[in-house]
This record gives structure tokens, sequence and C-alpha cells, in this order.
């Protein structure tokens, strides 16, 4: 039934006896099983048999208790496929949101760098012009103290300039005297 020949003991036999038999058994394609319902519903007749039971059919030969075993593991993996199938659907929409939403997270990510970019640009010019700032308050500061000194010197030498004065009028006044005061 599984091998796609029809259900006679001599069908059965000529397949038995094919050379390539248990490598048509192993490279069995369980999936093709897994998407036709209308082949697992004929083999479960066999499978509800009580006689088709691998201790009852190992009482008669060894490799047909195999061959039971083999068809009762390709009628579960059947039926455990079938019901899998939509939780692998599932499965993979969620993995193509997943990737999606991770595309998305990756735009925004670099949006973000973008801004935290420009952001810490910004910083460095409000840290730059905020020393540049207090390098002017101190240069004015140092202006003013200056100009406060430069007044004060004024000041003093505009006192100075009338004893200046009145020291140059002495000394003009003994200048006409000089040549009197050398004789003397």
């Amino acid at each position: 039934l599984l091998l796609g020949a029809k259900e006679t003991w001599d069908d059965a036999k000529k397949q038995m006896n094919d050379s390539k038999f248990l490598d048509n058994l192993k490279n069995y394609d369980k999936d093709a099983l897994a998407a036709n319902a209308k082949l697992t519903k004929q083999l479960q007749k066999y499978i509800k048999r009580e006689d088709f039971v691998p201790d009852k059919v190992k009482a008669v030969s060894a490799a047909a208790m195999s061959l039971c075993l083999w068809v009762r593991a390709m009628d579960i993996y059947g039926r455990v496929s079938r019901e899998i199938e939509p939780k692998k659907a599932k499965l993979k929409a969620a993995e193509e949101a997943k990737d999606a939403a991770n595309e998305k997270l990756a735009i925004k990510q670099a949006e973000l760098q973008v801004v935290l970019d420009n952001v810490a640009s910004l910083e460095a010019q409000l840290a730059s012009a905020k020393s540049k700032a207090e390098q002017l308050e101190k240069d004015a500061e140092d202006c003013v103290i200056k100009l406060n000194r430069a007044e004060k010197l004024l000041a003093g030498l505009g006192n100075e300039s009338v004893r200046w004065n009145a020291a140059s009028s002495v000394l003009e006044k003994n200048l006409k005297f000089v040549i009197g005061n050398i004789v003397l």
C-alpha cells in the first residue's frame, strides 16, 4: 500500500524480492505520506488490526516484525507531521514577521545613531562656545582691571604734571641765574 503496489501476497513477495527493497524503504518519501490523508486513512485498516502488533508479528517472523515497526513508524510520522504542519506555517510567518521587525529596528537604530551623532556634534559645539565665552569673560575682566590701573596711572600722572610744571618753572628761573651762580 505505501509503496504504491497492489495489496496482494504475490505483489508483496515481488517487492520483497526486489534488490532495492531496503533502499526503497530507507528513501521512502515520508512527507508525501503526511500530505496524503487518504493513504493514511487506508493504512489505518492495517494499523488497527490486533494481529498487526510487533510482538505478535515477531512470533511469525523477525523480518516481518521489522516491517511492522516501519509501517507503524510511518503512520505515526504522517499523523504527527500533519499536526505539526500548521505550526510550521505559523512559525514561518512569525519568523518572517520577526525578520521584518528586525529590518525596521535596524533602520530605526541607524536613524537613532544619526540623531545621536548630531547631538554629540551639537554638544561639542556648545562646549566649545561655552569655553570661548568663558575665555572672553576672563579677557573682559582683565581688560577692566587694566583699564582701572591705566586710569589710576593717568590720575597719578596728572598730579605729577602739576608738580613737574612747578619744578620746570623753578628750573627756568634758576637757568636765568646760572651764569651768575657760576661766577659766584
